[in-house]
């Protein structure tokens, strides 16, 4: 019996050794850069070389890649699988992109599949300065402040919060605000875009609501790209904050007052039948002591 049992214990430590050996063999990274490079000719047209690469030991499959351009969107979903130390090469020439001179951020966003099917995305963000010799001054009359969620990974129905824009115009001029935010995997947003009209010396706040889809995760660093036009250039601002989750305790507090509350409701019910009953019961009584 004694061999038996040693047997069957060095069977299944071996066995446990060749899923371990497995599963770390077989478990790989999808690495992903993105580089661009960027020319503006002297008639106004735009060239955009941008150049993914798969720096992991993985395939990067369905791969997807978008750039964004103030509201310039183009997407190419036509690139096939990045196979490991592979590259994806995309040009894109703007003849006549209808830009003012100005201070830009042009987002290339990637978008690519595991072998499971699970998705991902990944962003670069690439400054980019357009018809100008010099670069835009930032316009101080204008301040934008982000202001995050924080989620309790302990509490099952906290997924949803919102990502707030404080957005101040002192100056004396109306302004048009546009903005986009771009989300990393795990939390998502169903009104990633907004526009704020904001009068002379005045504040706004843009709300950009969100859900929490991974719950592995401590923290979601996540981007916005805001800008606004004159009559003469563009004005971009790139703003990054991060999303945080925490482990917190959860308190039955609202539980028990909820609870308490229907309780005092039932018992109430309970009183008033009773009641009810006795005085049907008593009247029934009266009728017949008449008879």
């Amino acid at each position: 019996m004694k061999h038996r049992s040693m047997y069957w214990t060095t069977v299944f430590v071996v066995a446990a050794g060749l899923i371990f050996f497995c599963f770390c063999a077989f478990a790989g990274t999808i690495t992903t850069s993105i580089t661009c490079r960027k020319t503006v000719k002297s008639n106004g047209a735009l060239e955009l070389h941008m150049d993914i690469r798969n720096n992991g030991d993985v395939m990067a499959y369905h791969v997807i890649v978008t750039l964004i351009l103030a509201d310039i969107v183009k997407k190419y979903d036509k690139l096939g699988n990045n196979p490991p130390g592979g590259r994806i090469e995309v040009a894109e020439e703007l003849i006549d992109p209808g830009l003012k001179p100005g201070d830009y951020f042009a987002v290339i966003r990637v978008d690519f599949e595991e072998e499971s099917g699970a998705p991902h995305r990944v962003y670069h963000m690439a400054p980019l300065t357009y018809l100008t010799d010099q670069k835009v001054p930032s316009d101080p009359s204008l301040t934008l402040e982000l202001t995050s969620p924080e989620f309790n990974r302990k509490a099952f129905w906290d997924r949803r919060g919102d990502i707030f824009l404080h957005v101040k115009n002192k100056g004396k001029e109306k302004k048009v605000l546009k903005t986009r935010l771009f989300l990393p995997d795990g939390i998502s947003s169903p009104e990633p875009n907004g526009t704020l009209s904001l009068a002379p010396e005045s504040e706004e706040f843009q709300r950009f609501p969100v859900q929490l889809t991974d719950n592995n995760e401590t923290i979601f660093p996540f981007h916005v790209v805001a800008w606004y036009e004159n009559e003469r250039s563009h004005h971009s601002r790139l703003l990054a904050d991060n999303v945080i989750t925490v482990e917190k305790p959860i308190y039955f507090k609202w539980f028990i007052m909820g609870s308490g509350v229907l309780l005092g409701i039932l018992f109430l019910l309970i009183v008033a039948g009773l009641f009810v009953k006795r005085h049907r019961e008593s009247g029934q009584k009266a009728v017949r002591s008449r008879e």
